[in-house]
């Protein structure tokens, strides 16, 4: 396979998070293996200034089309877009980074012969949506010959559940590029925890706030530091604003995150599901902090649940219950040796399995084997 095409809707340039970080981790994997990479992403207005001035990604070659208004007629921009992207060779696959941008994908590649993946990813499946992109999702699900690439066997299951034939259906690993910089090993005491996410309910900011003073109380030094951005950043800061030792940042630029990484002994995320279908589909930033040699210590639902697994993490049973989440990093703490310890096996795990070239090669075997069948 000679040439793919990422369709993705988020790209680091102008948007975070995990649907972006797993697009380009995806793009820095196929360049690795030889793989002449497109990406086709959202412009107009902001977004082309932002692709403009963001860093090359060497060997991959960015396409913006050009819209507004995506949530409303994203479908349309997508169709014009990759059948006028078509029109100078068809790849030999396109991989739609999320459903959001498929049906406008496929009606664009029209008869044309390129095989078609997309990758699921959580809520994008299983959260009550409006009826407009409920509507989108109904028809991406129901595109005859897609394959669909989900990164734990959770979100399999939750893709034939919803009447996708069980061969269009793959698991894929994940993967996460290296850090910019390689701390050595964490010695010493456990002082300091990370979360990086965004601020919304499910990502169980609010259990932890609670579960705090109970921590404080046995680990008067501990302190927490919250990463990230989102609609409940005035609730977190003002709760935090009452307790001692929490740190809100809201978002950091790319350094001062790193900073943060390397000062981090452990790596907490109590995440749950959420009313109407809100998940974790899988939960990246635990490989990222595997690849940090961080312990990372994340709820056991949904995706996350493989997503803690994968990295050798400690899964909390029931996140949504403070007095567990503390007993949990309670326990973690009196053993600062073994969480060390465990750190480093996490980063090997990530050196083993957990790299874009990992990913890329999942993906890569995945579709020759749609192709063969």
């Amino acid at each position: 396979m000679r040439h793919v095409a990422i369709a993705a809707w988020d790209w680091p340039a102008f948007e975070g998070g995990g649907v972006a970080a797993l697009c380009q981790s995806l793009a820095v994997g196929l360049v690795a293996e030889g793989v002449r990479v497109t990406v086709w992403t959202r412009g107009g207005g902001d977004r082309d200034a932002a692709l403009a001035r963001a860093p090359e990604v060497a060997g991959v070659r960015i396409v913006a089309f050009p819209g507004r208004s995506w949530r409303r007629r994203g479908t349309d921009h997508w169709r014009r877009g990759v059948a006028r992207a078509v029109r100078h060779g068809v790849p030999d696959a396109v991989i739609v980074g999320s459903i959001d941008a498929l049906p406008g994908v496929v009606q664009g590649l029209g008869l044309r012969s390129a095989q078609v993946a997309c990758i699921a990813h959580g809520r994008d499946i299983t959260a009550d949506l409006p009826a407009a992109r409920d509507g989108v999702r109904r028809a991406a699900l129901a595109l005859p010959g897609v394959l669909w690439l989900g990164l734990t066997h959770w979100m399999a299951d939750q893709l034939t559940r919803r009447g996708v034939p069980a061969d269009r259906v793959r698991r894929v690993p994940a993967g996460v590029p290296p850090p910019p910089t390689q701390t050595g090993p964490r010695r010493g005491p456990v002082t300091e925890l990370l979360t990086v996410g965004r601020l919304i309910p499910r990502k169980g900011h609010d259990v932890l706030l609670t579960a705090w003073p109970r921590l404080r109380a046995e680990h008067p030094a501990l302190v927490w530091h919250i990463v990230g951005d989102g609609p409940q950043r005035e609730v977190v800061e003002r709760r935090a604003a009452s307790l001692s030792g929490v740190v809100v940042h809201g978002e950091l630029p790319a350094p001062a995150l790193e900073s943060r990484w390397g000062s981090a002994d452990l790596f907490v995320m109590p995440c749950r599901e959420a009313p109407g279908g809100d998940t974790e589909g899988y939960g990246l930033v635990f490989m990222e902090a595997a690849a940090r040699g961080v312990l990372a210590v994340g709820g056991a639902t949904a995706g996350a649940a493989e997503a803690v697994q994968a990295v050798g993490g400690e899964p909390i049973a029931d996140p949504s219950a403070p007095d567990v989440v503390a007993a949990s990093l309670l326990a973690l703490l009196a053993e600062p040796s073994a969480v060390r310890h465990r750190g480093v096996q996490a980063r090997r795990r990530w050196l083993a399995g957990g790299q874009p070239a990992h990913m890329a090669r999942a993906v890569l075997d995945a579709l020759r084997h749609r192709r063969a069948a």
